[in-house]
């Protein structure tokens, strides 16, 4: 039996939304109120858990013509996912092991929890009028604004493409999230 927890699961998944209107000088019809006034900002913040791997020799052990989806063997009582959890190794690769010629593995089917991560995007938004009719919104947007890395093991263990047991990055966070990126836009309404 191949059963366990689905590749997209995350246990805890965090995300706030905000957008606020700044209140300064939103009634003002001078200069300094066409400059300084209809500012408004927004985001989006995010957190979540790691999701699951499966585990999988990469050879085809069981001799069964099947090189991809044969599961490793796991060493009883030890815990893969108690660590390191470092940017050199996320978890025990120390745990699993090949199995014996004509068998299949003993891991469950993703049993093994990848880093979680999070995201901070945001946005400043200047709304104004250039006639009654028409009006304008410029927006300056910002994902990813802290250009803080995510890692993800998607690289490492990702169901066959580099997960053979003893690969120099086996059990090691190689994948990131997008840098930041910077978007302009100035949109008309009418």
């Amino acid at each position: 039996m191949n059963w366990g927890a689905p590749d997209w699961q995350k246990n805890n998944i965090l995300g706030i939304n905000y957008v606020y209107d700044l209140p300064f000088l939103t009634k003002t019809h001078s200069l300094a109120g066409k400059l300084l006034g209809g500012w408004e900002i927004a985001g989006f913040v995010s957190y979540a858990s790691g999701h699951p791997y499966n585990i999988v020799s990469g050879s085809d052990v069981a001799v069964v013509g099947d090189n991809f989806n044969q599961n490793a063997d796991r060493i009883s009582g030890c815990n893969p996912n108690s660590g390191p959890h470092s940017r050199t190794r996320w978890f025990d690769a120390h745990c699993f092991q090949t199995p014996a010629s004509g068998t299949f593995g003993n891991a469950g089917r993703n049993s093994t929890w990848g880093p979680g991560g999070g995201n901070w995007d945001f946005a400043l938004y200047k709304n104004g009028h250039i006639t009654e009719r028409f009006r304008y919104q410029f927006r300056a947007e910002f994902f990813n604004v802290l250009n803080h890395p995510s890692f993800n093991c998607d690289s490492c263990i990702d169901h066959g493409n580099n997960n053979t047991l003893g690969d120099s990055s086996f059990g090691q966070p190689t994948g990131t999230n997008d840098p930041r990126e910077i978007q302009l836009a100035l949109r008309f309404m009418f």
